[in-house]
């Protein structure tokens, strides 16, 4: 019997998100990686910065000429597929801008994920480790973080269903503080499929114990659309002509 064009489109799509999540950076992006890193090194120093006002004007006018030679160099907003893990368009350009993993993102802590097995179930494993520029409670990652972070577990997690979503809800049980410069350990899984929604759950883990649990909630969505979205967001910038 062959399948309908919707299961084979479903196949295809987890198929490509295996394939995300195991993509490297080309060689055209390792140079936006080096800068990358130091924008990162610039956010946490900024957190406990201390210099006299001489000092300050320095450093703020250097940066005023790094940033003026960054932008000489930006080539604009252009829609290169999806930036999160959940609704990813296109195997060849990941989710290398998240806000919250990306690679080429400084926003986003140093995150890793992949897709692995239990037994004969698929699970999304990652780690990532949080500076203290996400510092919450004294030494302890900020909770809106550590509920980001299962937004992109998850997101990855719902989309191996082969039904590309978006998230409805996140529950997320904060069972101990998390602490900030310990590599943290992520594990998600894809636990059912009813109609458009997918359901999730994962745990976040420090040293062997788990430090917060969650549960989402996705909604399946039209890509076309998603991509219309950012369309309108090229036209308002005027990356899109009439």
């Amino acid at each position: 019997m062959v399948a309908n064009p919707g299961e084979r489109e479903n196949r295809w799509f987890a198929e490509m998100i295996r394939q995300v999540a195991s993509a490297e950076l080309t060689e055209e992006e390792i140079p936006r990686l080096l800068v990358v890193e130091q924008v990162r090194r610039l956010i946490t120093g900024a957190i406990s910065f201390d210099a006299s006002r001489e000092a300050a004007e320095r450093i703020a006018t250097s940066l005023r000429l790094l940033a003026a030679e960054v932008e000489a160099n930006d080539a604009g907003y252009h829609y290169r597929g999806f930036a999160e893990a959940g609704p990813a368009g296109t195997a060849a350009l990941p989710f290398f801008r998240s806000p919250v993993s990306g690679q080429l993102n400084p926003l986003a802590p140093p995150m890793e994920l992949r897709v692995g097995h239990r037994g004969d179930a698929e699970v999304v494993e990652g780690r990532v480790l949080f500076s203290p520029a996400y510092e919450g409670p004294p030494g302890c990652v900020h909770g809106g973080w550590i509920a980001a972070v299962f937004d992109e577990l998850l997101g990855m997690a719902q989309s191996l269903s082969g039904h590309p979503g978006m998230t409805a809800s996140l529950t997320v049980d904060y069972v101990r503080p998390t602490p900030l410069l310990a590599e943290l350990e992520l594990s998600g899984r894809l636990d059912s499929v009813a109609g458009r929604k997918v359901f999730t759950s994962g745990e976040l883990t420090a040293g062997g114990e788990v430090t917060a649990r969650a549960k989402g909630l996705f909604i399946s969505v039209d890509l076309a659309r998603l991509a219309g979205y950012a369309r309108q967001v090229e036209e308002r910038r005027g990356g899109v002509s009439g």
